[in-house]
C-alpha cells in the first residue's frame, strides 16, 4: 500500500512540472510503473555522491528502469554541483547547475513532445523525444544575491531563437540563433515576456 501511495504521489508531482503535449500524454499514461526505489551513492570518504529515484516499469515482460524525480549529484566536498526533475521516463523537467564562483544555471521545460509512433520507441528512442527548455545563467554579486545573466531557449540542447545578455537588470543585447524545426512560435510567444 505504501509502494501504490508513493507512486501516486510521484505520478502527480511529475506530471504537473512540464508542457507535456497530448501525443506525449498518450504514450506516458499507457504505461504504470511497478515499483519505484530511491538510491543513494557514497564517496569513499563516506559523504554522499548522488541521490536518485529508479522507477521501473514491465514491458513486454521484461523490466526496465528509468530516472525520476529529484537526481542530485554533489562534490566530494559536500556541496550541490547537479540537480535535476525528471518525469517518469527520465525526461527533464528542470535543472539547477552549480559552477564555479557562484554561478548558477537555471533550466525549465516549457514543451515536453514525442515524434514516437509506437510505445517501444517512445520508450527507448531518446531522439524522439523534442524537450524545450527556457534556460537562464545567472552569477552572484558582492551581496551574495543572484543576478540574472543570460535568458533563451534550448531546443534537445541548442540554442534557438533570440537570446538576452544583462547588465545591471537591463537587456545589454541580444543574440540571435538559428530556430529549430517546428519551434520557430517560441521566440515570439515565450521568449521576449
Amino acid at each position: 500500500m505504501k509502494i501504490k501511495l508513493t507512486l501516486l504521489f510521484l505520478l502527480f508531482i511529475l506530471s504537473v512540472n512540464s508542457q507535456q503535449t497530448e501525443k506525449y500524454l498518450f504514450y506516458s499514461k499507457k504505461l504504470k510503473p511497478v515499483k519505484s526505489e530511491k538510491i543513494t551513492e557514497k564517496y569513499k570518504n563516506g559523504k554522499i555522491k548522488s541521490t536518485y529515484t529508479l522507477t521501473t516499469f514491465n514491458f513486454k515482460e521484461n523490466e526496465y528502469e528509468f530516472y525520476s524525480g529529484k537526481f542530485i549529484e554533489y562534490k566530494k566536498n559536500g556541496k550541490k554541483s547537479y540537480e535535476r526533475t525528471m518525469d517518469l521516463f527520465g525526461s527533464l523537467l528542470n535543472s539547477v547547475t552549480y559552477l564555479c564562483c557562484g554561478m548558477i544555471i537555471k533550466s525549465e521545460t516549457i514543451d515536453l513532445d514525442t515524434t514516437a509512433k509506437s510505445l517501444e520507441e517512445f520508450l527507448f528512442g531518446r531522439k524522439s523525444t523534442p524537450i524545450i527548455t527556457l534556460e537562464k545563467e545567472f552569477y552572484k554579486n558582492d551581496n551574495n544575491e543572484l543576478i540574472l545573466w543570460k535568458k533563451g531557449i534550448l531546443v534537445n540542447g541548442k540554442k534557438s531563437g533570440i537570446w538576452e545578455i544583462y547588465e545591471d537588470g537591463k537587456i545589454k543585447k541580444k543574440k540571435k540563433y538559428k530556430n529549430r524545426d517546428k519551434y520557430k512560435k517560441i521566440e515570439k510567444s515565450l521568449m521576449l515576456k
